[in-house]
């Protein structure tokens, strides 16, 4: 779990723990902006984060010996979740010129072919390792379910995406993932 948040900075983690405080905490889709906006980490933000990362290294123990492919597969696959939404949800923050993910909003469509792309990649590379195709497919459904969820979720909430609630989605995938990993 460690070795995620040292090589992607804990960017991801950031974006779930601001997703939290601003969804737990925002009663309009203004007030949740705001919050985004907010440098500091409030209570859902703080129990977000802790329950995730707990949940994640719980999954990855109790896959033993498959502990490395899962946490590859996981930290892979769940990736191509936020970009998929890219491809089908607007940008929340229609006029911020600011923003750091809004013109990578706007060109959602290549993104959605690269992450499917990506996903095939990963999943002939998994199926090569040995993983049965009954926990691909689960994975593979569980990150789905979880991208729509969440993406439902927030556009009816919002509006659309931000780059915070790009990184909540990819650390929900990631646990959808490894959820579907131990279950079999």
């Amino acid at each position: 779990v460690m070795v995620g948040v040292i090589i992607t900075g804990g960017f991801h983690e950031d974006g779930l723990s601001d997703s939290a405080d601003a969804l737990g905490g925002g009663y309009d889709r203004a007030a949740v902006l705001r919050i985004l906006k907010d440098s500091r980490i409030g209570a859902f933000g703080a129990l977000a984060l802790i329950l995730v990362l707990m949940l994640k290294l719980s999954l990855l123990v109790d896959l033993g010996t498959m502990a490395p492919a899962g946490f590859l597969l996981g930290q892979s696959l769940s990736r191509a979740v936020p970009v998929m939404q890219l491809g089908v949800q607007p940008y929340a923050r229609r006029d911020d010129a600011e923003s750091k993910s809004r013109d990578v909003a706007r060109s959602g469509g290549v993104q959605a072919m690269i992450a499917a792309a990506w996903v095939v990649a990963i999943v002939l590379g998994a199926a090569y390792a040995g993983l049965s195709s009954a926990v691909l497919v689960g994975s593979l459904v569980a990150m789905l379910v979880v991208g729509v969820v969440v993406g439902v979720y927030v556009q009816r909430r919002v509006g659309g995406l931000t780059g915070d609630f790009l990184g909540a989605i990819q650390q929900l995938a990631e646990v959808g993932i490894l959820l579907a990993l131990v279950s079999p």
